[in-house]
């Protein structure tokens, strides 16, 4: 049995039509105002393309081609895209790093609103949002090992990634968390466990699925269940960016420092990654644990 193969036209300015319909509607959506929906591809639709590929890591030339269309299409209906209500003592920095985008984003997202004058109880468009799917066949495991460290290289280690895989992805989590699961970013910030989930978001998420499965979301296991499931698809997002990289079997096959790049421009998505820290740690887990417990030293 053969399945046929969507395609879609590569619309760009002076494209006209349904399909730059579709286009505008999804880019409202996903918060990034074409203005008018219009059916016209003009400049201000070009400009919301240009901000949803630099804010998704995509090539920004302001074509809609395959890459950009795949992104897109998650944003086909208004209710994929939160909202934040401006609390007191909010800033666009605040609202920023607390769903881990930056604030031209977030500005280029909501317009009309006064960066230096938030108004309490105003309506913010946050965009990049993740749709979740069911928590099915992701139940926490329960790694062996006398550490944490020890216990995240053997999770990864039995899903069959490479040493080199594996310690990328692990300088990435010791440069979020230290791979303490209770850790709580400093300064009341919004991130949690050992990815630095962000509270309000990804982090509830977490809990939900903590508790579906009747675990207590401060759990390492737990956690790195639901890293597993967010690796998986359960965050779009994520399987969206990785699949650039060849999915989640091309990450498996990486060297330390292709792994620590794909990871954080993946799943960490960091405004400030300091690559060269988040290289340093990989490298050490690297020497402590490579070619351990009878698993090979590729992947360097």
């Amino acid at each position: 049995m053969t399945t046929a193969v969507i395609t879609r036209p590569t619309f760009k300015i002076g494209s006209k039509g349904q399909g730059v319909a579709s286009i505008q509607k999804a880019l409202q959506n996903a918060g990034f105002s074409p203005g008018r929906i219009d059916s016209d591809f003009g400049s201000k639709t070009d400009t919301a393309v240009r901000n949803f590929q630099k804010a998704h890591n995509l090539k920004v030339d302001g074509i809609v081609g395959k890459d950009t269309w795949a992104l897109l299409q998650k944003y086909s209906t208004p209710t994929q895209v939160p909202n934040y209500t401006v609390q007191p003592g909010d800033s666009l920095w605040k609202i920023a790093q607390k769903y881990k985008i930056s604030t031209d984003t977030l500005q280029k997202a909501n317009p009309n609103i006064n960066a230096n004058n938030l108004q309490i109880g105003t309506k913010i468009v946050i965009p990049n949002a993740r749709v979740a799917k069911p928590y099915t066949n992701n139940a926490p495991v329960s790694p062996s090992g006398n550490s944490n460290d020890e216990k995240v290289w053997n999770f990864f280690k039995a899903k069959g990634f490479l040493d080199g895989a594996t310690a990328g992805i692990m300088g990435n989590l010791k440069q979020e968390s230290g791979i303490d699961p209770t850790k709580k970013q400093f300064r009341g910030g919004p991130g949690r466990g050992i990815a630095q989930w962000e509270k309000g978001g990804r982090w509830d998420q977490l809990v939900r699925y903590a508790r579906s499965q009747g675990r207590s979301e401060w759990a390492l296991d737990t956690q790195l269940g639901f890293l597993w499931y967010e690796l998986n698809g359960g965050d779009s997002t994520t399987k969206a960016i990785l699949k650039r990289y060849g999915g989640i079997e091309g990450l498996k096959k990486m060297g330390i420092e292709d792994a620590v790049k794909a990871f954080q421009i993946s799943f960490e998505r960091a405004g400030k990654p300091d690559y060269p820290s988040r290289f340093r740690y990989a490298y050490d887990f690297y020497k402590r644990f490579a070619g351990r417990s009878g698993f090979g030293r590729a992947g360097v």
